[in-house]
């Protein structure tokens, strides 16, 4: 079998007029021949053929005109003569002398995952025999998180996404060709486009509000919620659970109760996942009618409050300057993704509260001044290199330093 490489065009494009001048070379190596040599060869003579028809275009005033060269390299006779008579007929303005469909058979799946979705699509039938083009597709969803489209470009066949399952799930999907047959320009098929509604409920005004998820200490997560304006008294609430690390959703492991209804539940850290979706459904139902449902997606990380900060040690240093330390909280949350805040002010009431971050477990005051006393309280969170957003802890006990007289 010979080795082929092979030079489509060298082009120059004179922007004013959209005018292209051609010129197609071709180059065929046998196997024992040093290629590598020969190739560099070849290519610098077709750069001086390039230069040359450059320059001899009085048109182009050589300001508004680009050389193009291309490069292809194809092994085997049979795939050279394709190659071969597919670049001596190109042409700037050649279209497709084919159509081709968006894909075929598309289908939204939902396997419980609350919000979690499967969408499948199959390859249109016009190019299931098509072998000269890369095939494609874009898939286009509107993310109502974010209240934008969101674009993703595939070879496969399928795609998982997160939905509010509480809005319309819309999709378009569109076959990309590019390759011999589409003239080496990327083409699109005509978009295929699903759009689900959410199914109706039978009881509205009875969906929660306020649902708040703290994440303590990365040890456990309690979630709380008040119920919908139109809940009845003996309506039951339940919620629902599901993180990529699991099978299927799963019930509440422990309802937290107010007034002896479900008001909450308290999840331990063996069931909780960070850096992922984590949905939420909670729905229910009263004598036999369901209760409206509400979903959430949430960031774990996103949810973390640390534990109050045990003890502070206070010592006053020789030049007069306080000294403040203290441990980090008890907990799950690494040091380095902490800062706090430390607050100083004078004992009593009504005295000017300073107030300083740090990311260090100390803290140096200025002198308090003669027949003084300065008392400091410490709180933490975790900070923007490691979370999105988090909640600031309790704040520790105050310790304060008498002054001397």
């Amino acid at each position: 079998m010979e080795a082929v490489f092979y030079i489509v065009l060298a082009e120059i494009v004179h922007h004013s007029s959209h005018h292209g001048y051609v010129y197609i070379w071709e180059c065929v190596f046998a196997e024992n021949d040093l290629i590598s040599h020969s190739l560099f060869n070849s290519v610098t003579w077709l750069y001086h053929k390039v230069e040359l028809l450059y320059h001899s275009l009085d048109p182009c005033e050589h300001k508004s005109c680009m050389p193009v060269v291309r490069i292809l390299m194809r092994s085997g006779s049979q795939e050279f003569e394709q190659v071969t008579d597919y670049a001596k007929g190109l042409n700037k303005t050649d279209q497709l002398d084919f159509s081709f469909d968006p894909p075929g058979n598309i289908q939204i799946v939902d396997p419980g995952h609350l919000g979690q979705l499967y969408i499948n699509w199959t390859l249109p039938a016009s190019l299931q025999n098509r072998t000269d083009c890369e095939i494609r597709f874009e898939l286009q969803y509107f993310n109502t998180y974010e209240g934008e489209w969101t674009t993703i470009r595939t070879r496969l066949q399928s795609y998982s996404a997160q939905f509010d399952l509480e809005k319309n799930v819309h999709v378009r999907i569109q076959t990309i060709l590019r390759g011999p047959c589409s003239g080496s320009k990327e083409t699109k098929s005509p978009p295929a486009e699903v759009l689900q509604k959410p199914p109706g409920v039978d009881f509205p005004g009875t969906k929660i509000k306020g649902l708040s998820c703290i994440f303590h200490q990365k040890e456990y997560m309690n979630c709380t919620w008040h119920k919908g304006h139109r809940t009845p008294p003996q309506a039951t609430y339940c919620l629902y659970f599901w993180h990529r690390k699991m099978g299927h959703a799963m019930e509440c492991p422990k309802y937290i109760r107010s007034h002896g209804h479900r008001s909450g539940c308290s999840f331990p850290g063996s069931s909780l996942l960070e850096f992922t979706e984590f949905n939420v459904c909670v729905n229910g139902s009263s004598e036999g009618d369901l209760l409206q449902p509400a979903y959430f997606t949430l960031q774990l990380q996103n949810h973390v409050k640390p534990g109050v900060i045990d003890t502070l040690h206070l010592k006053t240093l020789p030049e007069g300057a306080v000294r403040l330390e203290w441990a980090p909280p008890k907990g799950r949350i690494p040091e380095a993704c902490l800062e706090f805040e430390v607050e100083s002010s004078p004992e009593g009431t009504g005295g000017l509260k300073v107030k300083n971050v740090t990311r260090k477990t100390h803290f140096t005051a200025s002198p308090p001044g003669p027949c003084k006393s300065l008392c400091f309280r410490v709180k933490s969170r975790v900070h923007e290199f490691c979370s999105d957003a988090s909640f600031w802890s309790d704040w520790s006990h105050p310790r304060c330093l008498s002054g001397n007289c």
